[in-house]
């Protein structure tokens, strides 16, 4: 065991794929300590699948009523509510590979600054062995696209220690979590592994919030931006590591500076706030 590790799941409406991914949970060869699953208000049988797989799971899980506020605020309440310790994304609709924990853990052992592991992906099993390596993300490429994708990422206890830190300072919480918690581990200096091994199976289907890069998937990014969603996203993401700016460090800091102005010069956003006025 390498330290206590807690997986976070938010719910709703997911009963035609949760089964599948709560019998992976318990198929891991390094188990979790703890599962929380915060419900947003499901109407099919979802919950009661989640009572199902807390009776009879070996380690500790915890069912919470989400806020009813969207899939952001929901993440954000199961960070609110998750301990110290490794933290583990997870999705209902996925099926993790029975080592997944395990080859995370084992990647993140020693390593004490803030640190977020991402997997690779499938659409099919897969039988290869690469060794976990480190990326070329970085803070500036982060405040425009998220390589860190909720589902895939595994982070160490200063990490969550940061996340916990600056999730209260938040004005609004960000539309996606799992896209401000990447851009503040390497904002505040910390790092960023990539294991190209597949850890999970991931499901396309109708429901899917954004999707792979398919045909469907893209057709939903484009029509984000042409609807101006996609701005709004990226308005939510800017905003929120500005409220944390004190965790980013100094040279981080003026670029975060610079990309906010970038877009309030060009009307991407409608800002709130006066960034000439806030040191």
């Amino acid at each position: 065991m390498t330290g206590n590790l807690t997986i976070c799941l938010p719910m709703l409406n997911g009963e035609v794929y949760l089964q599948e991914q709560l019998d992976s949970l318990l198929r891991q060869t390094r188990p979790p300590d703890r599962v929380f699953l915060s419900d947003d208000g499901s109407t099919d049988s979802t919950v009661s699948i989640a009572k199902k797989f807390q009776a009879k799971a070996p380690f500790e899980v915890r069912i919470i009523d989400g806020p009813q506020a969207g899939y952001g605020n929901n993440v954000m309440r199961l960070l609110a509510e998750a301990p110290e310790g490794h933290l583990a994304f997870c999705d209902q609709d996925d099926i993790w590979d029975e080592f997944r924990l395990e080859r995370a853990t084992a990647a993140l052992f020693r390593l004490h600054l803030p640190t977020l592991l991402v997997c690779g992906k499938t659409f099919r099993p897969s039988r290869t062995n690469p060794t976990v390596r480190p990326t070329s993300a970085n803070f500036v490429q982060s405040l425009y696209r998220n390589q860190a994708p909720a589902n895939a990422t595994v982070v160490n206890p200063a990490a969550t220690r940061l996340i916990k830190e600056n999730a209260h300072l938040l004005a609004t919480n960000p539309s996606f979590p799992d896209w401000w918690i990447y851009s503040l581990i390497l904002g505040h200096g910390g790092s960023l592994l990539f294991d190209p091994k597949p850890g999970l199976y991931y499901r396309q289907h109708a429901g899917n919030l954004i999707g792979a890069r398919t045909v469907r998937g893209l057709m939903k990014r484009g029509k984000a931006i042409l609807s101006g969603q996609h701005k709004m996203w990226k308005e939510t993401h800017l905003l929120a590591l500005w409220s944390c700016r004190k965790a980013l460090t100094p040279t981080n800091r003026a670029a975060l500076h610079k990309a906010l102005e970038a877009s309030r010069q060009k009307k991407i956003a409608r800002f709130p706030i006066d960034l000439s006025r806030i040191s």
